[in-house]
């Protein structure tokens, strides 16, 4: 078995090693135009893969811009309705804080200034004697300072209260824009 096929490629070199030498030439030049069809070929496959890839691309930056003016929609949404919220709140208190002091024409600005200048100006828990020798009189106005005292802070407080909740909104919402860590 192994002599029939050795003499199957003895005889079959025996006639390729002459033509090859015959034909050298037409060989090589079959050969290189192979070679340069191959290449072309290579080169349009790559072409097609790299217009593909950018078609990808151009698909995806269409999507991602599109999600992000969606995001960008409900951020600037939830902002508005924050900050609507936010006056709403600061108009009651300040229409409150109004109708308690009997003011008119008073803006916000001039609230958090009342408010401020309260806090800082008396802000000092009044001296309670230990003893009870005090007049009814006197613990009734200790009392009234205290009352007022603690009517001033619950406002300030609120005030701080409805204006930080404004910025956490604020703050929510740009997380759901752009994300937060």
């Amino acid at each position: 078995m192994i002599s029939i096929a050795w003499l199957f490629v003895k005889s079959a070199f025996s006639r390729i090693i002459p033509f090859l030498l015959e034909h050298w030439r037409i060989i090589l030049i079959g050969l290189m135009c192979f070679y340069a069809y191959s290449q072309k070929v290579a080169h349009e496959r790559a072409v097609q893969e790299l217009a593909t890839y950018k078609q990808q691309i151009a698909e995806s930056v269409a999507k991602q811009a599109h999600e992000n003016e969606i995001k960008r929609i409900k951020a600037e949404s939830a902002i508005k309705s924050t900050q609507l919220e936010h006056d709403k709140q600061i108009e009651v208190i300040k229409n409150e804080y109004s109708k308690i002091n009997k003011l008119s024409n008073l803006t916000i600005a001039d609230l958090r200034n009342k408010l401020r200048q309260s806090i800082s100006d008396t802000f000092d828990l009044p001296k309670v004697d230990t003893d009870t020798e005090r007049t009814p009189v006197e613990w009734s106005d200790s009392y009234r300072a205290i009352t007022a005292q603690y009517e001033i802070l619950k406002q300030a407080c609120t005030i701080s209260t409805s204006d930080y909740n404004a910025l956490r909104g604020w703050a929510d919402a740009a997380c759901l824009q752009v994300g937060c860590e």
